[in-house]
């Protein structure tokens, strides 16, 4: 069955866009009540960072492998597989209360989340029509978005109430009924040359490199204002920074779809261009934010910025290869993402070390510079856009 026909919303990328935000909505229930429930548990708080750390870890050393498998298995199969690793990771947190448990069900997790965050979007991409990719895989993400706005909030405050396993079962059970939907969707044959092996060339795409790198930029910013945003509106004196995600997640919302409309009518080009100068605006807005005001302004510069660009850098690497390198294009997508986003708090921290007086740890020097990889990563991505052009290549 082709997906020639001009209709987007038919019955089975519905129920993948479901399946997406179920699963997001899943893994949020979990994600920010693991370390209030390990520290809960008596376990010191570093022990507690690399349970919930080796997380990125794990998953940043599958990714590549997860393109490849889905190249040669029907996404559906993998999906019947991975989904249920997820939802019986997030159930089994709470079920034996040990270090040794909690980094299993870590694994068992990240390898779940990371064949899922892939695959999901290879077998989403096949019910949607080509000329319409943009548009439909800005509507996939908004199971990311909905899972950031609706997830943590709930439970954090089901674990509060009843405590934080019961908070893990429900995850669990909302990320097996993203299983069940599944179930109703069509299978799909995909082409699989009996030739190709698990080689570097077919783990990761070369060519695709400089735009999963380019991507990358904003998962760098991304991972900073998750994991310092808090403590610089500490430092800056604003209270209920909490706001500013729940903003960000509804821009995005509204972003999302226009975005995808916008790149599939005029090209990459023309929605990069402006989301790195948006986010540059963004996060010079947040280094120097003085009020909750300004930090929501900043988040509706930042979703138009990073909500339009990522999106059409993950549409313009599926549409880059074949049809049956769709799991190779998604995986080399994420790979300088998951780079990007488990390593850049790491080095933010060691920045905003190094760039505060002593004693003392200010951010605004660390949101700056992130401004500036904004307008590095535009430059760069300006002369990648002219050597492609020399080559007759259009984005």
């Amino acid at each position: 069955m082709s997906t020639a026909k001009k209709s987007l919303w038919n019955k089975d990328y519905t129920l993948v866009v479901l399946v997406n935000i179920f699963t997001s909505i899943g893994f949020y229930f979990v994600q920010p009540t693991l370390p209030r429930y390990v520290t809960g548990l008596g376990i010191s708080l570093a022990t507690a960072g690399f349970i919930s750390g080796m997380f990125s870890i794990v998953a940043l050393f599958c990714r590549p492998f997860t393109g490849a498998v889905a190249d040669r298995i029907s996404p559906k199969k993998i999906l019947q597989i991975a989904l249920p690793m997820e939802a019986a990771a997030g159930v089994c947190y709470g079920l034996i209360p040990s270090v040794p448990w909690l980094i299993l069900c870590r694994t068992i997790h990240a390898i779940g989340f990371s064949f899922v965050g892939t695959v999901i979007i290879v077998f989403g991409s096949q019910f949607i029509p080509r000329e319409r990719m943009g548009e439909g895989i800005g509507y996939l993400g908004m199971g990311n978005i909905l899972g950031t706005a609706i997830g943590p909030g709930l439970g954090l405050a089901l674990g509060s109430r009843f405590g934080y396993k019961y908070a893990f079962i429900c995850g669990g059970l909302i990320i097996l009924a993203g299983f069940f939907l599944i179930l109703l969707t069509e299978n799909r044959e995909i082409e699989v040359s009996s030739k190709r092996t698990f080689s570097f060339r077919n783990l990761i795409s070369v060519k695709l490199i400089p735009l999963s790198f380019l991507n990358g930029l904003f998962s760098f910013s991304n991972g900073l204002i998750s994991a310092y945003l808090s403590m610089h509106a500490d430092v800056m004196g604003i209270t209920g920074v909490g706001a500013y995600f729940t903003v960000l997640a509804a821009f995005l919302f509204i972003v999302r779809p226009i975005a995808g409309k916008w790149t599939d009518k005029h090209g990459l080009l023309w929605t990069v261009v402006p989301g790195y100068i948006m986010t540059g605006v963004g996060l010079l807005m947040i280094a120097n934010a003085r009020s909750l005001g300004i930090l929501f302004v900043a988040a509706g510069f930042m979703a138009f910025g990073q909500g339009g660009a990522q999106p059409a850098f993950q549409s313009a690497c599926v549409k880059a290869l074949p049809n049956e390198q769709r799991g190779i294009a998604t995986s080399t997508y994420y790979m300088f993402a998951d780079i990007f986003q488990g390593f850049g708090p790491m080095i933010g921290g060691r920045i905003a070390e190094l760039t505060s007086p002593e004693g003392h740890i200010v951010y605004t020097p660390l949101y700056t510079l992130c401004s500036s990889i904004m307008a590095a990563g535009l430059v760069l991505f300006m002369i990648y856009n002219y050597t492609q052009k020399k080559k007759g290549i259009v984005l």
